[in-house]
């Protein structure tokens, strides 16, 4: 099926080598001093089967939240001419760290909210469904893939 023309914006968690970029976040988890999500890591990389393509955007993030301290909020507001952009569908890991504080600061934004289930990978079950359920239930929308498909085609 072709790609929906709709634009495509990745981030990515990176950590630095050089300094502490995230104190908090290396505090509570220890082993993101040396190893994880570290500049030029493999654990910094987007895989290889979602790689962006000619046109997509990859904003790097250094917080849970992809609106923090980034361009993303500048690159949504202007990316298909100033303030077109209305909706951010959140698709990827891990579900109730991430993707949920990106979803509450898209919200807090004032977009839409497209929280896709089947496309979001967490911790655990527990976990996912917890975000998931929240989401529905105050944030946004939760769909499905199949579901998403369907009002992109329509």
């Amino acid at each position: 099926m072709p790609r929906a023309r709709r634009p495509v914006i990745y981030t990515q968690h990176v950590l630095s080598d050089h300094f502490d970029i995230s104190p908090l976040e290396t505090g509570y988890q220890p082993k993101l001093k040396t190893k994880g999500m570290r500049e030029s890591s493999a654990g910094a990389e987007i895989v290889a089967a979602l790689a962006p393509l000619p046109g997509d955007v990859v904003i790097k993030k250094h917080r849970y939240d992809a609106f923090h301290n980034t361009q993303l909020e500048t690159v949504l507001r202007n990316i298909r001419g100033a303030g077109r952009v209305d909706t951010v569908i959140i698709i990827g890991t891990v579900t109730s760290i991430c993707c949920e504080s990106t979803a509450r600061s898209a919200f807090m934004r004032d977009y839409k909210v497209a929280f896709i289930s089947d496309a979001n990978g967490g911790l655990d079950e527990p976990s996912h469904n917890a975000t998931l359920d929240i989401i529905g239930k105050v944030f946004g929308r939760v769909m499905t893939v199949a579901e998403l498909g369907s009002l992109l085609r329509s």
